[in-house]
């Protein structure tokens, strides 16, 4: 998984400046997200889904990447995944790994777990301050979102292959498409309401497939 802004690559608490889509200029400091639920599209539409698949990309931890074990032989079309926690862990307790709340991914057993989260500063937002965290797994707020990337071509697994696809998120596609984000007046959001949809709604878009290894 690799994260950029635009065409080039995120580099946290970097020297320049990003600009959004109204101007905005702001600079990063955290990029998190968890990627839940794999599921594997054959030819024939039928599904492989990956159990207990839970991943947070953390961009201070990159470059990230992850296997997908087990995976039936056969030819796939495209890749299906949650971008957020579904609902059943989000109430289920302490939990471990990804899931562990020592990753500061998480609010309270009421709320939730953080779905993503940005954070840095802009100089047009209040206090300068940039931080959006999104939750929420239930209800008309609902964060979660189930994502399909369509491969440009089928990938063959089988004993002697073993295919990789890039995934690439990009920071810039938070701030625009459904929605136009000026922080002179959204800066800051940790709140499960309308505001939060309106990222959602934005970022569910911010995937595409930028490299697929096929052999």
């Amino acid at each position: 998984v690799e994260n950029y802004v635009g065409s080039e690559p995120l580099i946290l608490n970097h020297t320049a400046y990003y600009t959004n889509a109204v101007g905005n200029q702001f600079k990063v400091s955290k990029y998190k997200y968890y990627l839940t639920n794999f599921k594997l599209v054959k030819a024939d539409n039928s599904e492989y889904k990956q159990p207990e698949s839970y991943y947070l990309i953390n961009q201070a931890e990159a470059p990230q990447s992850f296997s997908i074990p087990d995976v039936p032989e056969g030819e796939y079309k495209a890749i299906k995944f949650l971008i957020g926690v579904d609902s059943a862990r989000n109430v289920s307790g302490a939990q471990t790994g990804a899931l562990d709340p020592l990753w500061e991914m998480f609010w309270d057993w009421n709320t939730g777990y953080i779905m993503a989260m940005i954070e840095g500063n802009a100089p047009d937002a209040m206090g300068e301050i940039l931080s959006i965290h999104i939750g929420g797994f239930s209800g008309q707020y609902s964060a979660l979102r189930e994502i399909t990337l369509s491969f440009a071509e089928n990938i063959k697994v089988g004993k002697s292959t073993q295919p990789s696809v890039t995934l690439r998120s990009d920071v810039l596609k938070w701030f625009t498409g459904a929605y136009e984000i000026d922080f002179s007046n959204f800066s800051l959001q940790s709140a499960v309401d309308s505001n939060s949809v309106k990222i959602v709604e934005n970022y569910k878009n911010m995937f595409s497939i930028s490299e697929l290894i096929s052999e």
